[in-house]
C-alpha cells in the first residue's frame, strides 16, 4: 500500500495551495506535486528588495510633488503679493513665519494632489500633511525664540520635513512598500 508524502497546509504556512486529494496510483506511476511559494513570506530576500525599492521611489515621487507644487505655487504666491503691492523677497524678510506657512502649504498642496493620484487615502494624506507641517511650526517657534535667523525658517523647515516624512513612512511600511497598482482596486476615500 502506497503512502502519500504529499505536504500538509498546516506544516508550512508558506503554501499557497492546498495539497491534492491522496489516490491510489498504478505500479510504475510517480505523483509529483507542487506547491507556489507566499509572494513576501519571511526569509524571501527578493520581496524585502522590491518593497525597499517601491519605498524608496514613492518617497522620490513625493518629494518631486513637493517641489513641484513649491514652485508652481510660488508663481502664484508671487503674483498674489504683486496685487498687494509687495514681494516674496519683501515678506521673507518682514514676516518669515507667513513665508515658512506658505511655503509648507504650497509642498503639502503639491504632495497631496500626488498621493492622490496615487490611490492613498485621505487619512494618510492627512498624516503626511501633519508630517510637512509640524517642522514649519518648529522653525517658527525657533525663530520666535531666537534661536534661528529669519533667513533659516524655510531652510530648517525643509531639512526637518524629511525625517518627518520618513517617520510617517516607516510607521505605515506595508502601504509605502507596494507597488502602486496594489493599491488601484482599493476605493479612494
Amino acid at each position: 500500500m502506497a503512502t502519500s508524502t504529499a505536504p500538509k497546509r498546516d506544516v508550512d504556512g508558506r503554501l499557497r495551495s492546498s495539497p491534492a486529494p491522496t489516490r491510489r496510483l498504478e505500479q510504475g506511476k510517480v505523483l509529483t506535486l507542487t506547491a507556489e511559494p507566499q509572494r513576501g513570506a519571511a526569509g524571501h530576500a527578493g520581496a524585502s528588495v522590491a518593497g525597499a525599492r517601491h519605498f524608496l521611489r514613492h518617497f522620490g515621487e513625493m518629494f518631486l510633488a513637493m517641489m513641484v507644487g513649491m514652485w508652481v505655487l510660488a508663481a502664484v504666491d508671487a503674483a498674489f503679493f504683486a496685487a498687494a503691492g509687495t514681494s516674496i523677497a519683501d515678506v521673507k524678510d518682514s514676516a518669515p513665519e507667513v513665508w515658512g506657512l506658505l511655503m509648507a502649504l504650497n509642498m503639502i498642496v503639491g504632495m497631496t494632489l500626488w498621493m492622490r493620484h496615487r490611490r492613498h487615502s485621505w487619512a494618510m494624506c492627512a498624516e503626511m500633511a501633519g508630517a510637512m507641517f509640524a517642522p514649519a511650526v518648529l522653525a517658527i517657534v525657533l525663530f520666535w525664540c531666537a534661536v534661528i535667523h529669519g533667513d533659516s525658517v524655510g531652510r530648517v523647515e525643509m531639512i526637518a520635513m524629511l525625517p518627518a516624512m520618513i517617520a510617517v513612512m516607516l510607521l505605515r511600511r506595508t502601504e509605502y512598500s507596494q507597488p502602486v497598482h496594489a493599491r488601484a482596486r482599493q476605493p479612494i476615500g
